[in-house]
């Protein structure tokens, strides 16, 4: 019997023990996530967004153990947020400088032009969206208007390129960060890709229904350079989307003296834009070619002006 008591008495003890630890664990595992308070590395004050001010939550000062850094969030009140933009992730990086609003980057980063370019014709329904800081602490004389000449700067760039300026947006934000001793900062540009707005898919809609282009002919065949090779891209990918529309190409020439040999190279030069679009997936039944000849000239028909009457009109309906 005494054995037993003191068997008994033992696993009191160990029971007691035990229920302290774990009560101890708890309480523990209840205090791991405490709030941390950061200084964050830049804070976010205005924004602009092609030229319109927008308001922006600056408030990122404090996160939970576990959970990642967040930068602060443009808080834009239309729709172009409906698809979250996504950085294009380069291996080199734009480089501002506290003096002036261009962009700089190394010769053998100007590769971002043709990534970009091709990245926008074989995705059409996304959009470009560049995004600038400026310095806003004082330190230097630094404005908004600063922050977007930097991302217009960009934007030429790619528009001499032959992107569609209609598929780029361009945005800044007030932030403090600190240049290097030179005046050079690296982060100040990072350029995105997002999803179209109903507003911008309107207009680039429009923008496709009628346009007039001047193009390279050798051999009776069209010499695309980037701009005329981004259009038809576009004008694919719209026919394939509508297709009870049609693409109707009329060719016009300047006067040779003989009507009919005009008439037939109007043809000839809208038969080959035609093939064209063919090249890039429009179906021939949505396409129609014509002739003017040169009966509808833009300008004198003179040696030093009468090139510009030779032109491809382009139209869908």
């Amino acid at each position: 019997m005494r054995n037993f008591l003191q068997a008994f008495l033992v696993f009191l003890c160990w029971a007691a023990l035990a229920y302290f630890m774990n009560s101890t664990s708890d309480k523990e595992v209840m205090n791991e996530s405490p709030t941390l308070k950061m200084k964050p590395t830049s804070t976010v004050s205005t924004t602009t967004v092609d030229n319109t001010k927008i308001k922006t939550d600056t408030d990122s000062t404090k996160m939970t153990a576990g959970q990642s850094e967040k930068k602060a969030e443009v808080k834009i009140s239309n729709k172009e947020t409906s698809s979250s933009p996504k950085p294009f992730r380069f291996k080199h990086k734009f480089i501002t400088h506290n003096e002036h609003g261009r962009v700089l980057f190394p010769k053998e980063f100007s590769y971002f032009k043709d990534s970009i370019y091709q990245f926008l014709n074989t995705h059409q329904d996304r959009e470009i969206l560049i995004e600038t800081l400026y310095l806003t602490d004082g330190r230097y004389k630094e404005t908004e208007g600063l922050g977007m000449a930097r991302a217009q700067y960009l934007k030429e760039k790619l528009i001499r390129n032959g992107v569609n300026p209609l598929r780029i947006k361009t945005q800044t934000k007030g932030a403090v960060f600190e240049y290097d001793p030179e005046g050079y900062y690296a982060e100040g540009v990072q350029v995105l890709h997002r999803g179209y707005s109903s507003k911008t898919r309107t207009e680039l809609g429009n923008n496709l229904q009628k346009q007039v282009w001047q193009p390279t002919v050798s051999k009776d065949k069209i010499i695309a350079d980037n701009a005329l090779n981004a259009y038809v891209c576009e004008v694919a990918a719209y026919l394939k989307q509508h297709p009870e529309k049609q693409l109707i190409i009329t060719g016009h020439t300047f006067s040779s003296g003989i009507a009919e040999a005009d008439m037939e190279k109007g043809l000839k030069l809208a038969n080959a834009m035609a093939d064209v679009f063919k090249s890039r997936g429009v179906q021939p039944s949505q396409i129609k070619t014509l002739t003017k000849g040169a009966s509808e000239p833009l300008v004198a028909n003179n040696k030093r002006t009468k090139k510009k009457n030779k032109r491809i009109e382009i139209v869908i309906n």
